[in-house]
């Protein structure tokens, strides 16, 4: 097997082993056994659990860094529910590591940096995507030097923390989850939409049922 090949499905178990069990309960010997490769093998690509982790890492960057930066040209409310929608699907595929973030990080200087440096950048682009609503005319802001900045904290927040929130609640994650969560986001802004923009409000929300269709 390939060395790119085996890494993938070393990816691959851990993630599914850490989604279903967490990361303290699985160990890389256990990862190797189920992908059906040697503890050396395994250990030759990751030496250990964090440098697994780290790789499960910058799958998940590479994700948010692949096509996650052009949304400030797309300023409509149905794409923010695609970026909402988005968020929350890549949250769900990688569970344990949102499920366990405070703790992962403190644990591991490396994986904190490389987490912050992305979380830096995407911070920078869903604000270059909300000063095109308003420039847009879709978002009418209080003439303020922290609205927008307030708005974006509250609604990070609850974006971030959504998918457990519900995990919590022992309700079914599926597009149903995903529309109610940016239903909530979105809680925060109508009061500041454009008449324009608030009429369109139902139109967005049809992200999820096409979704939820397929």
């Amino acid at each position: 097997m390939a060395s790119r090949e085996t890494q993938g499905k070393i990816l691959d178990t851990a993630i599914r082993l850490f989604n279903e069990e967490g990361t303290a309960k699985v160990s890389c010997n256990r990862v190797a056994e189920v992908c059906g490769i040697s503890k050396g093998n395994l250990h030759y690509h990751y030496k250990n659990k964090e440098e697994l982790i780290l790789g499960i890492w910058g799958r998940i960057s590479r994700e948010i860094e692949q096509g996650w930066g052009e949304d400030a040209t797309h300023p409509t409310l149905t794409h923010m529910a695609e970026i909402t929608q988005r968020q929350f699907q890549l949250m769900w595929r990688y569970r344990f590591f949102y499920r366990e973030l405070t703790t992962l990080l403190a644990r591991d200087s490396l994986l904190k940096h490389r987490f912050v440096q992305v979380r830096k950048q995407r911070e920078q682009s869903v604000r270059r995507f909300f000063e095109a609503l308003v420039d847009n005319g879709v978002l009418e802001l209080p003439d303020t030097d922290d609205a927008l900045d307030s708005l974006l904290t509250i609604a990070w927040l609850v974006t971030e923390h959504w998918m457990s929130f519900i995990a919590i609640e022992d309700k079914v994650i599926d597009d149903k989850t995903m529309q109610d969560g940016f239903r909530l986001t979105l809680q925060l802004f109508i009061p500041l939409l454009s008449a324009e923009a608030r009429a369109a409000v139902p139109d967005s929300f049809r992200v999820f049922e096409v979704e939820h269709a397929s």
